[in-house]
């Protein structure tokens, strides 16, 4: 992969490059970023996927509020010699700890490959999962996944026995394909529990605990999936 790396930006430093890209909330301004390869994937005869997980420069040591920069690169290979094709720059920010996430290569619908970003974040003691998908032909590459829930939920560190609300619902997500439809359904199986307690009982009262199992369901509809059917708990995250 760093190979790869070397032919889209010259030479590296380690296990990574630096590369001046242009701010994604304000393009006409540019910052140097320190580049690792990720993952990478064939598309097929001589042509790979890279994918590239970026962090300013002048951070070395990123927070559990610094989100990894996502780029991501198309290269195809002619006389035994690698050229780049497509370059998607700094096209999110994802995660925490400057890192991305787990990579995913999917097929979105026959003949469509894509990304997804599995990533997760912490807050006051609520730990939130979420995945953020991209569709590898698109002509700018933007997010699909902007109006999906997380996948996750759970404020597990954080729970004892005065706090009223205790929740930990985790969800496996998987393609349905359907006849007709350029992408695949996006369908979220969930299982956990939410334990609440009474707004009249006693601190310190015992919460009431009821079982989650619920399957929500996304379709695919002008750039962005949009959930169909299916209902979560309220909670948190979610």
């Amino acid at each position: 992969m760093m190979e790869l790396m070397r032919v889209i930006y010259g030479p590296a430093e380690g296990d990574h490059v630096i590369a001046t890209l242009r701010n994604q909330e304000n393009p006409l301004r540019e910052e140097s970023y320190r580049l690792k390869p990720i993952s990478m994937h064939e598309l097929g005869a001589n042509r790979v996927a890279l994918v590239a997980n970026g962090i300013l420069e002048e951070n070395q040591n990123p927070d559990r509020g610094t989100p990894g920069s996502m780029s991501v690169y198309l290269l195809n290979n002619r006389d035994g010699k690698w050229a780049v094709e497509r370059r998607f720059e700094n096209k999110a920010s994802i995660g925490s700890y400057g890192q991305l996430g787990d990579v995913a290569w999917l097929e979105l619908g026959e003949g469509k490959p894509g990304i997804g970003i599995d990533h997760s974040y912490a807050s006051e003691g609520i730990n939130v999962r979420q995945i953020t998908l991209f569709d590898l032909a698109a002509p700018l590459m933007n997010p699909m996944s902007i109006y999906m829930h997380s996948i996750a939920s759970d404020n597990d560190k954080a729970c004892n026995a005065a706090l009223p609300q205790c929740w930990n619902i985790q969800g496996k997500w998987r393609f349905e394909r359907k006849e007709k439809q350029a992408y695949d359904d996006l369908v979220i199986d969930y299982t956990g529990y939410v334990e609440t307690r009474p707004d009249r009982a006693p601190e310190l009262a015992p919460r009431e605990r009821s079982e989650v199992k619920s399957t929500v369901r996304y379709t695919y509809r002008r750039g962005e999936y949009f959930l169909v059917s299916g209902e979560l708990p309220s909670v948190p995250g979610l």
